[in-house]
């Protein structure tokens, strides 16, 4: 008697997927308290993984990180199958009543307080994963202390 045998074979394929920001840029009052900025795990979600982030301050409008409440660097860890994280920023308010309280510096500071712009820089993925296209974003707090509400 003859036996016909069927093998087969097949490969695992283990990825970890790539770390990119949602958008380009997020707009936030300032009031707001904490600003959350999404980061995405795509193309995969195996293993347990992380993504470091780093603030750089954009010159042109923002003074220094010292404008915000938060670290101006980080990391991020993702739980195998998890697709989704979230960098919390604290932001500083300093709207005219809350510096009211300082007296003349305090009317100086407020009349300079404008919108203020950081880029947050994704980098040094662990455990296969990568970096994907949206590395960066620009993350505006926009002063509203004319604002009504």
């Amino acid at each position: 008697m003859i036996s016909n045998r069927y093998y087969t074979s097949f490969h695992v394929v283990s990825d970890p997927g790539q770390f990119e920001f949602e958008k380009p840029s997020f707009l936030f009052k300032e009031s707001v308290g904490v600003a959350k900025v999404p980061v995405l795990r795509i193309g995969g979600t195996d293993g347990a993984c992380s993504v470091c982030w780093r603030a750089i301050f954009v010159p042109t409008n923002a003074k220094s990180l010292d404008n915000w409440g938060s670290p101006d660097e980080g990391k991020l860890n993702f739980l195998h199958g998890e697709a989704s994280g979230t960098i919390e920023l604290n932001i500083n308010d300093n709207s005219k009543e809350k510096l009211e309280k300082s007296g003349e510096k305090a009317a100086m500071l407020a009349s300079e307080d404008d919108n203020r712009s950081i880029q947050l820089l994704l980098t040094n993925p662990t455990n296969g994963a990568k970096v994907g296209k949206r590395k960066t974003t620009v993350v505006t707090i926009v002063s509203d202390d004319g604002w009504k509400v």
